[in-house]
Formats: structure tokens, sequence, C-alpha cells
């Protein structure tokens, strides 16, 4: 599920979070947990202290009821946060509290510093109950998503080369030099950036250097000069699999 969150939320408008829900203090709970059975790790069992590109959050975890899954994952990586879980259960109705007493318990347990909460009805009476769980990624030294060019993208372009920005993390050297979403980068201090591999080489041999990086946006050439951050990584993909 959190592989089609964050593909899904590429393509959508990023608004701003909503206000999260106040711990309830006496809130029946269902046993057992079905926000814990059915909870999927995106961390591989490691959790989020012992992962150098994560910050250990220094508050509870906040719980919003989401409004969209895709706009709000959408926001979520702008604001430089990784997906490290989520849950997803066919069930009957339960009450917000009980939801979000659930969705505390175990953001909790995975030290999580964000969740969101969905309760989707479905045509058969049911109720489908999703939640994300997110952490916040320390700075990036670029700050973006990237992720390869699709067979489409190449034939438009007219090359094989080149990595496509889905995301750029607000506040990021990739922000501050004036990147957008939707743009290919294709050059690197003059490099050829061959594909997301490669340009993900060039970031962490170059990580807290100025670089230059050219690329094109809707068929016009663009030019960056950009102050690489200290952390030698950068989103793949999903924010993580690098």
């Amino acid at each position: 599920m959190t592989k089609l969150i964050v593909a899904a939320a590429l393509a959508a408008c990023a608004p701003p979070p909503p206000a999260p829900v106040a711990p309830t203090a006496s809130a029946p709970v269902p046993a057992p947990d079905p926000y814990r059975e059915y909870y999927q790790d995106r961390l591989g069992g490691r959790p989020v202290g012992v992962q150098d590109r994560l910050e250990l959050p220094d508050e509870p975890p906040l719980v919003f009821h989401g409004t969209d899954l895709k706009t709000d994952a959408k926001a979520m990586l702008k604001r430089g946060f990784f997906p490290i879980g989520s849950a997803e259960f066919f069930g009957g109705v339960m009450t917000p509290a009980q939801s979000e007493a659930l969705v505390r318990s175990v953001a909790v347990e995975h030290t999580v510093a964000e969740t969101y909460l969905y309760d989707v009805p479905t045509a058969d009476g049911r109720v489908e109950h999703q939640a994300t769980f997110w952490v916040r990624v320390k700075p990036l030294a670029l700050g973006t998503v990237i992720l390869d060019l699709t067979k489409e993208q190449r034939g438009a372009l007219g090359r094989d080369e080149g990595a496509i920005v889905t995301n750029v993390i607000e506040g990021s050297p990739a922000s501050l030099a004036g990147m957008l979403d939707g743009d290919v980068l294709l050059r690197f201090d003059g490099q050829t950036i061959v594909n997301r591999a490669g340009l993900l080489e060039l970031i962490a041999r170059d990580a807290g250097r100025r670089v230059s990086i050219d690329g094109m946006r809707h068929g016009e050439h663009m030019h960056f000069e950009v102050q690489l951050g200290a952390l030698a990584t950068e989103a793949a993909g999903e924010l993580g699999d690098r």
C-alpha cells in the first residue's frame, strides 16, 4: 500500500496539513488492534532510531484525520517526511475516538511523528480503514524525489539519458535553486546524467559542494546553481531506496 501512496502522491497538489487530533483519555478500544495486526513496515524491521537518514521525533505522535490520501501524501513529501509504514483493512464502523486510540498506540510503538487516518465506506456496507505513518527525513543533499524517465518521457525528449524530479522538498537546496516538480535533469557539473542511480552517485560524491545542474522544463533549457547539503544521500522514488 505504501508504494501506491507515494506513487499516487507524485501527481497531486499539496494542501496545508489539517489540525491534529487531541488524544482521547478514555476511548474503548477493540481487541485485537487491527492497525497493529495489519501494519506494514517499510524499514525492514530496523527501528527509526538506527536509521541515519530519519529524525527521531521529540514529541508524542500527532494524529490527523486525512481528507484525501493522494494529496495528503504529496503534502507530507513536500514537508520532508518519509512513510515508514501503513495499515489497511476492512471492517465495521469504529468511532473516531477508537481509531485515534488504536493508531496512536501503534505510532508510539514505531516512533512515528505523524499519522493520517482514513475511513472509506464501501458499497457493501463495510468500511476500508487506512492509516499512514510518517517520520521526518534529515536534510538531504539536494532535497528531491527522483525517478528514472519513463519510456514515454524518453520518447518525448528524444533521448534515453536523464532523471525526473517528481517532488521538491520545501526549503531544500533544490527548492532554493528554483527546481520544480517535473523538471528533467540532464547534466551534473557538465557530466551526463545517465539515470536516477547515476545521479544519486553524483550527488553523494559532491555533497556539501556547489554544483551546476542542467535540465529541461516544458521543452526549455534550465540551468541551476545548487549548494548541496552535507548529507551524502538523496531521495529516490519513494524517499528511501538508498
